[in-house]
């Protein structure tokens, strides 16, 4: 007995002692690592108000953050700025890791690039404090660079990299985009390219509609990529802004586009220069370079943003088809699941495809030319019967001239994607009769 009341205690102090090793082990998880390299500065990045950026140089550059937490650029001049390049800086600098201490007590900050410093950054903080970081040289072996902060007797080395990502100006952190609009609220969009006629693009819901030169249907992917053209255009600010601004003044006009939101009408002009594209913004002053994709994205026609599919019930399968040529006069109609044509069940395979070739029936191109007559006539209902779309066709060599019920233009389509078509019709067969036990025959 007195041996195991021996051997409760010998386990109880075992066990408490394991406990008490593993707080420990634990509570050492909260703590920095002691062979880790010591940070430059540790700060919260949303207690920062004020950035001072100095570049060996250059004129000063300040940033000035608002009860909104949006970022302004008010030195060397007032500009409208990139809030998540600056985002970033602010980051980057609040979480500043060295690679090593050079010295613990610096005494002569010029040796090391430091005074005065290649890049200055100082941070003006909520509370009114502020934090100077100053970056120097590379070292020696030019895998860092030396830095140092105000009220911090040590010398450090930091990565290279961070230097690169605070060594920022006016130029880098400015907002480069030269439209800014919500795609959300847009409601209508304006192009109007030198020698072509003027276009005007509408849009209710998510749906596109051209109004000019004549209500058109318009390809909505088109129209789309023309806005994401205009939204993403942005100022080449590695280009001289002087010779930028004379290089537009100079330049042939190329495109003027204009946008409409719920708030605000913006325009963008584009001139040509040679083989460069430049740009003036009716929200910024001034004229930049931009890009070629730029140049070549606002250089398009009426035909860029015609609609050219033939129907438009998409995926909205039919209810009925009723085709018509001089050879031919058949209609299909859906019954449950089942497809009839004059009262009997057809194969529905068959039917489908047909449906997938009328659904993919598109032209190569457009024209304004009118037409009296046709070879055939194609009839689709669809959207449970609110929606039926009439098609009419007429040979023109070997190909085919299209008309949309009573639009103007008509389509041009290939002549084999006809004969195709007309195939799928001819070959719809009659389903074959069930079995009495079930199966087909």
């Amino acid at each position: 007995m007195k041996q195991l009341l021996i051997a409760a205690v010998i386990l109880a102090g075992l066990g408490g002692a394991i406990w008490w090793s593993e707080k420990q082990e634990a509570a050492k998880k909260d703590l920095p690592d002691p062979k880790a390299a010591p940070k430059i500065l540790a700060l919260k990045e949303e207690d920062v108000k004020q950035i001072d950026l100095q570049r060996a140089g250059e004129a000063a550059t300040m940033l000035v953050k608002d009860d909104a937490g949006k970022w302004s650029i008010t030195a060397p001049a007032g500009l409208p700025a990139d809030n998540t390049a600056i985002a970033g800086l602010a980051g980057a600098v609040t979480t500043l890791a060295s690679d090593r201490v050079i010295d613990e007590n610096l005494s002569d900050p010029a040796a090391y690039g430091l005074e005065p410093a290649v890049v200055s950054v100082k941070l003006t903080m909520k509370d009114g404090k502020t934090h100077h970081l100053r970056i120097g040289g590379e070292t020696p072996d030019k895998s860092s660079v030396y830095a140092s902060v105000d009220g911090d007797k040590r010398l450090f080395a930091m990565a290279t990299l961070n230097k690169d990502a605070l060594n920022k100006g006016a130029r880098d952190l400015r907002e480069k985009h030269l439209l800014s609009f919500d795609t959300d609220r847009l409601s209508r969009v304006e192009l109007n390219v030198p020698g072509k006629p003027p276009l005007e693009f509408s849009r209710t819901g998510d749906a596109w509609q051209i109004l000019k030169p004549r209500p058109l249907r318009a390809d909505g992917l088109a129209v789309d990529e023309l806005v994401r053209q205009l939204k993403d255009a942005e100022m080449d600010t590695s280009a001289d802004e002087k010779s930028a601004a004379a290089a537009f003044a100079s330049g042939k006009p190329h495109a003027t586009a204009r946008v409409t939101t719920a708030d605000r009408v913006l325009t963008l002009e584009v001139r040509k220069s040679a083989d460069e594209y430049y740009a003036h913004s009716s929200a910024l002053t001034g004229a930049f370079k931009v890009t070629p994709a730029l140049g070549t994205g606002v250089n398009k026609s009426l035909e860029d943003f015609q609609n050219k599919k033939l129907f438009d019930f998409a995926f909205d399968d039919p209810s009925k088809i009723h085709y018509k040529s001089k050879d031919d006069d058949k209609t299909f109609e859906k019954n449950g699941t089942d497809w009839l044509s004059n009262g009997r069940t057809v194969d529905s395979v068959g039917v489908q495809s047909l449906i997938d070739k009328l659904r993919d029936l598109a032209a190569s191109r457009m024209d304004d030319v009118s037409m009296t007559s046709s070879d055939i006539e194609i009839t689709v209902v669809s959207k449970e019967g609110k929606r039926t779309e009439t098609v009419n066709l007429k040979t023109s060599g070997t190909d085919y001239l299209a008309r949309r019920g009573n639009e103007a233009g008509l389509y041009h389509i290939d002549g084999s994607t006809i004969t195709s078509l007309t195939q799928a019709v001819t070959g719809v067969q009659e389903a074959a009769p069930a079995a009495k036990d079930g199966k087909k025959k």
